[in-house]
């Protein structure tokens, strides 16, 4: 099955130092935190982005959250 590259962006409404992204999908660390991946602040939109591979067609579930270092 083929891929689809995907951008998140996300703006949080409560202001954080870090974001990560988990999921259902292997590129998304199979819901393990310890698989997540960081998402970069990017100042110029004031946003969190991140870009992942993911399966095309299918349906993939996703959660975005914060961690101490």
């Amino acid at each position: 099955m083929a891929n689809v590259r995907v951008l998140f962006t996300v703006s949080p409404k409560t202001p954080c130092d870090n974001l990560y992204i988990v999921g259902s999908t292997s590129s998304l660390g199979y819901w393990n935190p310890k698989k997540a991946t960081q998402l970069k602040y990017n100042a110029e939109i004031n946003a969190f982005v991140a870009t992942k591979i993911l399966p095309a067609g299918e349906t993939v579930e996703y959660k975005f959250i914060t961690m101490k270092d």
